[in-house]
């Protein structure tokens, strides 16, 4: 069963662009930073589960920094103020892979901590990828989903979270405006409230309970956020109708994925060499490159505009366009 929820989960998570009547050219930012994150994960030998293999994903995170249609080119630097928005595109991966949501709370709170600080962001998303397991689990009535989630923030203790997770912070919370503890418990507080009053508001919590609860009537081309098309493609046979160019391609990235949950997947055939990574604006039109991140590639079409340069790169699983 999880296996079929889980291809629905990628496949509707990858039909942005067709909603949006884009010429899907190249994938929206929050598909490749899925796709990214996918590629950065792996069976960990000394633990159990599926863990971000950080000196690969900041790699990743290097070139998609660089990729045209980066949305977080902008982001402020504030590390605690920072509202990562592109968390959820993330977390669908962390919580497909692992069975144990133990370790994908572990992870999930890792991955964001190695963004930004904002409490909100955190505590949203241990929640939203609570929802995806029980959805994964087959669980999808909305009271039991409510439920699950309610004592998943009820029971969070800011305690025990510091004690286990104060060293992945990135800036010292000593430089937090403000009284951390106090702003914790209010938010906490907060996303309690949230859950006992699910009314339509722009919290991305509301949205995925209220499309739990009315999927039948939600308009799949008003939403703007993978996560949500992913929760909407377990309840919609509609949106898992409609094709785009990607559809082979992703349907072989859930297959992945779902080796593996099941632990079918050699760490060791995971390993790549990320020493003298080639730098891609080097490169010339035409030039056919070994790059480790995104393995044979052809430079098709490189020009300058103003004081920009971009390349478009092709690779074995699609087109990549990168621009500085």
């Amino acid at each position: 069963m999880s296996k079929d929820i889980i291809e629905k989960i990628i496949n509707s998570a990858s039909t942005m662009d067709a909603l949006k009547n884009n010429k899907n050219v190249i994938r929206n930012y929050q598909l490749q930073l899925m796709l990214s994150t996918i590629k950065s994960l792996i069976p960990s030998e000394d633990k159990k589960g599926i863990r971000i293999y950080y000196p690969r994903f900041i790699k990743e995170m290097e070139l998609l920094k660089y990729y045209i249609y980066n949305t977080d080119k902008n982001k402020t630097n504030n590390y605690y103020k920072y509202k990562d928005s592109n968390f959820t595109a993330r977390i669908i991966p962390i919580v497909i892979t692992n069975s144990d949501f133990d370790i994908a709370r572990e992870e999930i709170i890792k991955n964001i901590l190695f963004f930004t600080g904002n409490i909100k962001s955190l505590l949203s998303g241990i929640l939203l990828g609570k929802l995806l397991d029980r959805l994964i689990n087959g669980e999808y009535k909305k009271e039991e989903i409510l439920k699950n989630l309610k004592n998943e923030i009820i029971n969070f203790s800011q305690t025990e979270f510091l004690k286990k997770y104060k060293e992945y912070y990135r800036i010292d919370l000593e430089e937090y405006e403000g009284n951390y503890t106090i702003n914790f418990e209010k938010e906490r507080i907060n996303l309690i409230n949230t859950l006992n009053d699910i009314s339509y508001n722009d919290d991305i919590i509301k949205k995925s309970i209220l499309i739990i609860e009315n999927h039948c009537e939600v308009d799949s081309t008003k939403i703007n956020d993978i996560f949500l098309l992913s929760v909407l493609g377990v309840y919609s046979e509609e949106i898992n109708k409609i094709e785009y160019n990607d559809k082979k391609f992703m349907t072989k990235i859930s297959d992945y994925l779902v080796k593996l949950r099941k632990g079918r997947i050699d760490p060791s055939s995971l390993n790549i060499n990320m020493n003298n990574i080639p730098n891609l604006f080097d490169s010339n039109q035409g030039d056919i490159i070994d790059h480790p991140l995104l393995n044979r590639s052809k430079i098709i079409k490189k020009y300058y505009e103003n004081d920009t340069v971009t390349i478009e790169v092709m690779t074995k699983s699609g087109l990549y366009i990168f621009q500085k």
